[in-house]
């Protein structure tokens, strides 16, 4: 995660590696990465991963894709 927030959000799309359209498929396995993001969170939090880690996890996915509901994952 250290890595991922070294680059900015225009770098990710420059990069084709995100979009600020996508929109995770909420619950739902499309190997989409903001889903996968999106899915990885809650069964992290299950498995007791840092809560303070997993919000940071929440807060960069917003400022990478701004239209999904990142906050119902705090």
């Amino acid at each position: 995660f250290a890595k991922c927030q070294q680059y900015t959000p225009a770098r990710y799309y420059a990069g084709h590696q995100a979009t600020p359209l996508d929109i995770p498929n909420y619950g739902l396995q499309d190997r989409v990465w903001c889903s996968e993001t999106w899915n990885m969170i809650p069964r992290m939090r299950a498995a007791g991963v840092d809560n303070t880690l997993l919000d940071n996890c929440c807060y960069w996915s917003q400022s990478i894709w701004p239209l999904g509901r990142w906050n119902l994952l705090l």
